[in-house]
């Protein structure tokens, strides 16, 4: 478990550059954190970093928005929607976990805690009040 503080936005965007590594060995992301914690953000910084092309937002209503980067596909998925069911009733993880290319990245994975893979790479956002975060890396 590794701590970070981020003292504004721009901090994520270092953290995403250094995070990019972890994802192409571990290709599942979970992000934990209450509404406007900066999970959203982050995944924006990400995509940022693996020259993703199109406007990264939250999948919120759609349950998952596809990005394609030179080398990867980006599954981002937002389970608010899904509390305590099933998520592979909604998409097939399963199938987005296996293909060779993919990060999958998961907001509000606690909801759906019991249905994921063990191995996964964990950020987890507190707000602590203006642009400040707390982030608890888990990997």
């Amino acid at each position: 478990m590794n701590k970070v503080i981020i003292q504004k936005e721009q901090d994520l965007q270092s953290l995403a550059k250094k995070l990019l590594p972890k994802l192409k060995h571990q290709n599942l992301l979970c992000l934990y954190g209450d509404l406007g914690s900066g999970k959203t953000t982050f995944v924006r910084y990400l995509c940022d970093e693996l020259q993703v092309a199109n406007k990264v937002k939250s999948p919120s209503y759609v349950i998952c928005n596809t990005y394609h980067a030179k080398d990867y596909d980006i599954y981002h998925l937002d389970f608010y929607r899904l509390e305590g069911q099933d998520p592979y009733t909604a998409v097939d993880l399963q199938e987005l976990l296996s293909a060779p290319s993919s990060i999958v990245i998961i907001e509000w994975a606690d909801l759906v805690e019991d249905y994921l893979p063990k191995e996964r790479l964990e950020l987890h956002f507190k707000n602590l009040g203006g642009t400040r975060r707390q982030l608890t890396i888990n990997n």
